[in-house]
């Protein structure tokens, strides 16, 4: 099909390198993008013509001329997840779902030896709720028998070190920009300058490892490993990890803890106040919100005073005056509740 019958409607971007236009077809009057590439050649955009896959802007013509090559392809009108990370802010559960689309995206162009080598918010599509990946002008095939790439391209913060000339990009490129993602997407900077706290910390420091022998091999081990942790994220401070000598230690002290608690007579201690179980459950939600703060039980230290906070004493501050008030909470509502029941002559 001709490319005369599109007509420009707006100019995006023009540099040396490309040209992105918004046209309009004289056939269905729909929108679509015009991307100009010189001294680009089509392999890469012909063969996610022929994939197809969900998540990427469909490609709907290719033209290869001598100095360049002519894309269109479809229309997203969409903000970038920059501008929707400035507008809205990103919950646990979007940030998880959007991880979820771009490591099937991932998958499916690493099965065919395709690197995207610019993974970063600006080239991503949100609504809210769908993924698009976008710009794959650098994107490149894996070359099993080259040592490094034959030209060095990337976006800064989000490149890893094989783009600066340290090695080939293969997949483990756009782990480690994956993993940079992440981090950006849960504390709004680059793990270097602050590295999320929480069950994803060690998922992000492996994805983001210098030496790709060290990342994720493979988005499917990353996607894997992030869904066990999930699951452990309910799992009982001291049982999370895979020691098992904390796991074991771990349940000595909860059943000491237990024993301690049914077999001691707090109600001598309490003028016979005849509310032994009443101060016992009392005091056991006083001790494990305090196991619970000091374990960081299902990410409790995002939800405390100061958290966001780039300095680690303020932190630690704020973590530890979160538990007080939580514990004067508890404390609180206990003395509120026995005040009721001794109003009420419940016990005796």
């Amino acid at each position: 099909m001709s490319l005369e019958i599109y007509q420009t409607i707006d100019i995006f971007k023009e540099t040396e390198n490309k040209k992105i236009e918004l046209v309009k077809s004289e056939l269905d009057q729909l929108l679509y993008i015009q991307k100009t590439l010189y001294h680009v050649r089509s392999d890469v955009y012909r063969e996610l013509q022929k994939l197809a896959i969900t998540g990427i802007p469909r490609i709907h013509e290719i033209k290869q001329l001598e100095d360049r090559c002519i894309i269109i392809e479809s229309y997203i009108n969409v903000p970038t997840l920059d501008v929707y990370i400035l507008n809205h802010e990103l919950t646990h559960l979007q940030v998880n779902d959007i991880m979820e689309q771009l490591w099937q995206i991932l998958s499916v162009l690493h099965q065919h030896q395709l690197v995207h080598r610019d993974l970063k918010p600006e080239n991503i599509f949100y609504d809210g709720k769908q993924v698009t990946l976008f710009d794959f002008d650098i994107a490149r095939f894996v070359q099993q028998k080259q040592n490094q790439d034959t030209q060095l391209l990337g976006s800064y913060g989000y490149a890893a070190p094989e783009q600066y000339g340290f090695g080939q990009s293969d997949a483990r490129t756009d782990i480690y920009a994956l993993g940079v993602l992440w981090n950006v997407m849960l504390t709004g900077q680059h793990p270097q300058q602050q590295l999320y706290q929480g069950y994803e910390t060690k998922l992000i420091q492996k994805a983001t490892h210098m030496d790709p022998k060290q990342r994720y091999q493979h988005v499917e081990e990353m996607r894997d490993d992030f869904h066990h942790q999930k699951c452990q994220k309910w799992t009982l401070v001291g049982f999370r990890g895979d020691s098992w000598l904390v796991k074991m230690i771990a349940a000595f002290l909860y059943l000491f803890l237990m024993i301690m608690l049914v077999t001691t007579p707090i109600d001598q201690v309490l003028l016979g106040s005849g509310m032994d179980i009443f101060y016992k459950i009392m005091i056991f939600g006083f001790i494990m919100i305090i196991v619970f703060f000091a374990g960081n039980y299902r990410n409790l230290h995002e939800r405390c005073i100061g958290y966001h906070s780039s300095f680690v004493v303020w932190r630690l501050l704020g973590i530890t005056l979160s538990c007080i008030l939580v514990l004067f909470a508890w404390i609180l509502f206990f003395s509120l509740l026995y005040g009721i029941i001794e109003t009420l002559h419940m016990f005796p």
